[in-house]
């Protein structure tokens, strides 16, 4: 795929806030795959006795023990994406993010030539699109407007680490599976649910699911897989994420993070190009 091939891909297809959750987050191979991976865990799912292991406070004091602290995160990425009639592989994405301040996303999908950059804090959302010419400003609730999913600033600094999103202190159906290798629970916030798969020995995160579970709603999900553990800078830390993210149309993605940094010195230049049309 040519640069300008590349450049009209992204411009056409991802408007700024499907664009943001897509790249920020990570993939799924199809959405076929997600969504019966997400069945196979319900069936497989069994009811058992609540042990000591499965009680509602021993599974949030293993997330506890997973969850991914640090100041700053740096880190490369290797991204597939798809969309409607859409696709292209192997997009170079660089990370930064300073926790609860700031996330600096740069997208580089063809021989290492800058297409857009985008600066997102809870407050705003900035891009600069270079094959436009175009800075676009946004608020930070944009990105929940348009895909109707309640992704906000914090959720985005939990889904690229890798930490849980959305736990509430009340956990229901807490099953373990026909293995015991895996534990699953769900929680409720407003009229999404929150689906999580658990590696029952390391209460490492393996699925998570939200869905809309509005009746008159029309069919929202995002469904996101985690893999490919390794051990970067004393945290267990998922290498391979999948993600399917479904609201009206289905955006899938795949991602291979590498050059994974914690608590190291990091900036985030934007600058302002006084020749390229704000939007």
């Amino acid at each position: 795929m040519t640069e300008i091939t590349a450049a009209r891909f992204f411009t056409r297809c991802f408007p700024i806030g499907a664009a943001l959750v897509v790249l920020l987050f990570c993939g799924c191979h199809t959405t076929r795959k997600a969504m019966k991976d997400a069945e196979k865990m319900s069936r497989t799912a069994v009811k058992a006795p609540v042990t000591e292991k499965m009680t509602p406070e021993a599974i949030k004091e293993g997330l506890n023990e997973n969850t991914i602290r640090y100041s700053t995160f740096s880190a490369r990425a290797k991204l597939d994406i798809t969309t409607a009639g859409n696709s292209q592989k192997g997009i170079a994405t660089f990370i930064r993010m300073k926790k609860d301040s700031a996330i600096w996303i740069s997208i580089r999908p063809v021989f290492g030539i800058e297409l857009v950059r985008v600066l997102i804090t809870p407050d705003s959302v900035k891009m600069i699109n270079f094959f436009k010419k175009t800075i676009t400003l946004r608020s930070a609730d944009s990105m929940q407007q348009m895909l109707d999913i309640p992704y906000d600033f914090s959720s985005l600094q939990n889904l690229i680490v890798g930490n849980p999103l959305f736990l509430t202190d009340s956990l229901e159906g807490i099953r373990l599976d026909s293995t015991g290798q895996t534990i699953a629970f769900s929680c409720r916030k407003g009229n999404f649910i929150s689906r999580y798969l658990l590696g029952a020995a390391d209460y490492l995160l393996r699925q998570y699911q939200i869905r809309d579970s509005g009746r008159s709603a029309p069919s929202r999900y995002s469904v996101e897989q985690f893999e490919d553990y390794k051990f970067m800078g004393n945290r267990h830390f998922a290498a391979g994420r999948h993600l399917v993210i479904h609201t009206g149309s289905e955006t899938e993605a795949d991602v291979k993070f590498n050059r994974v940094e914690f608590d190291k010195p990091i900036n985030f230049p934007f600058p302002m190009v006084d020749k390229f049309t704000l939007k």
